[in-house]
C-alpha cells in the first residue's frame, strides 16, 4: 500500500532521527540508485538512506520499524539503525552505518580493475574478501536474517580484504517480510526464482 505523497528531503534539509528524536541535517549526497539517494549526517559518522516518494509504502515502513527494533550490530553490516522522518512526520529511510571501499563489481572481478584498484593484493587478500564476507553471513543467518540478494555492487571492499562492507540491508529477509529482489548470476534457476525482480550485474 502506498503511502500519502512527501517530498523527500535533501542535502541541507533537516530530518528526525526517530520520530521523538533528535533533528540532524542532510549533507553531501554520496550516492543514488533506483529507490533512493544516500546522504552524509552532518556531525554524524553514519549516512541516511532517503527513498523516493514513489518508493515508499506502508509494508516499507513497517519492515523497516522491524529491522531498527532489531540487535544487529557489526561493523560491515550497512542495518537500519534508525527511521528518518521528514519535518512533517512521514518517514522517508533510514539510518545505518557508512560504507567504505570500492564495489566487487568494479573491482575485483576485472583483472585490470583489480590491478589498478588493489596493485599489491595477492591470492591471500582475495581469500580475505571471502572469508569477511561468509563471516557477515554467518553472522545474519544466526538472528534467522536471510540475505537473499547476492549482488556483487553491493558488497565493498579496502585495505587488505578484512574491510567488506555489504550495503542495501533493507532487502533481507527477516520474519516475513521476504527478499524481493535478486541478481540473476548468484540466483537458482528453478522457475520461482523468476517471480522476482531482477538485478543484474553491470
Amino acid at each position: 500500500m502506498a503511502l500519502p505523497q512527501v517530498t523527500p528531503p535533501g542535502e541541507g534539509d533537516t530530518v528526525k532521527l526517530g520520530l521523538s528524536g533528535p533533528s540532524i541535517r542532510l549533507g553531501k549526497q554520496l550516492g543514488a540508485g533506483g529507490e533512493g539517494q544516500v546522504y552524509e549526517l552532518v556531525g554524524d559518522g553514519r549516512v541516511a538512506k532517503i527513498y523516493h516518494a514513489d518508493q515508499l509504502s506502508a509494508n516499507r515502513i513497517a519492515k523497516l520499524q522491524l529491522m531498527a527494533s532489531r540487535e544487529v550490530s557489526r561493523r560491515g553490516i550497512c542495518w537500519p539503525e534508525q527511521l528518518v522522518y521528514a519535518s512533517k512526520g512521514a518517514a522517508v529511510g533510514y539510518v545505518m552505518q557508512r560504507a567504505h571501499g570500492h564495489p566487487l563489481q568494479k573491482s575485483l572481478f576485472v583483472k585490470p580493475l583489480l590491478a589498478q584498484r588493489f596493485p599489491q593484493w595477492q591470492r591471500q587478500n582475495l581469500v580475505n574478501v571471502c572469508i569477511s564476507f561468509l563471516e557477515h553471513l554467518q553472522y545474519l543467518h544466526a538472528l534467522n536474517v536471510l540475505v537473499g540478494d547476492i549482488n556483487p555492487m553491493n558488497v565493498l571492499v579496502d585495505g587488505d580484504g578484512t574491510s567488506v562492507f555489504i550495503v542495501d540491508a533493507d532487502s533481507y529477509q527477516v520474519e516475513g517480510f521476504p527478499c524481493p529482489v535478486r541478481t540473476v548470476n548468484f540466483s537458482p534457476s528453478e522457475p520461482a526464482a523468476q517471480e522476482f525482480q531482477v538485478h543484474t550485474s553491470n
